[in-house]
C-alpha cells in the first residue's frame, strides 16, 4: 500500500484545479485547469483547381490519387469537426 507525502492535487467537479481542496487561483482560470477539447477531423482533402476531389486517410494516398490539376492539399486533422469543411462527415 502506497501514500503520497506532499500537496494533494486534485480536480472538482467542473474541471478546476486543486490544491489541498483549494483553489490556487480563485477568480482565475489555472493551467492545469481540465478543458473540453474538440474533436479532429481526420485525412487529407485534394483540391483541383475546379473542385475538391477526394479525401483520403493519409498523404501518401492523397498524393497517389491526385489529379494533375491539384493545387492543394489539405490535412483536415487541422480543423475541429464543425468548422465548416465537411461537417457532416463522420
Amino acid at each position: 500500500m502506497g501514500f503520497y507525502v506532499g500537496e494533494l492535487e486534485s480536480w472538482n467537479k467542473i474541471g478546476k484545479y486543486t490544491l489541498k481542496d483549494k483553489y490556487t487561483l480563485r477568480d482565475k482560470d489555472h493551467p492545469n485547469d481540465l478543458v473540453m477539447v474538440p474533436k479532429r477531423m481526420e485525412g487529407f482533402l485534394n483540391v483541383n483547381s475546379n473542385t475538391c476531389s477526394s479525401i483520403h486517410e493519409s498523404k501518401d494516398r492523397a498524393d497517389f490519387f491526385a489529379d494533375g490539376d491539384r493545387v492543394a492539399c489539405i490535412d483536415l486533422s487541422l480543423f475541429p469537426i464543425g468548422y465548416g469543411i465537411l461537417s457532416g462527415r463522420k
